[in-house]
């Protein structure tokens, strides 16, 4: 029931070792398993930002704020869970906001 999650720290996992494409699929795979996840709407998203699939990014972002409509990239450290580097965090918030998450 939570095959999801793995794809989706698998998707992670790729984002912060820059392989943008290998992020987007994994985000793919776990949004195939459970379509409203939404970290795996979040990851997608700024997966396919930063790999300047903007059209993609956007669309995965407008499938996320309705299940999250009050959700800013200065409140996203809020739905993050623990991060080692947070140089991390501010890569994913800066993809979310390339992606157009509102600040």
């Amino acid at each position: 029931p939570f095959v999801h999650m793995m794809f989706i720290a698998a998707a992670h996992a790729h984002f912060f070792a820059g392989r943008l494409g290998e992020s987007a699929q994994c985000a793919e795979k776990a949004l195939r398993v459970q379509s409203d996840a939404r970290p795996g709407l979040r990851i997608a998203a700024a997966s396919l930002a930063l790999a300047g699939h903007d059209a993609e990014a956007r669309k995965m972002l407008a499938r996320y704020l309705p299940l999250d409509p009050g959700r800013r990239v200065s409140n996203l450290r809020d739905a993050l869970g623990a991060y080692r580097h947070q140089e991390h965090v501010a890569q994913y918030e800066d993809a979310l906001r390339l992606a157009g998450l509102p600040d």
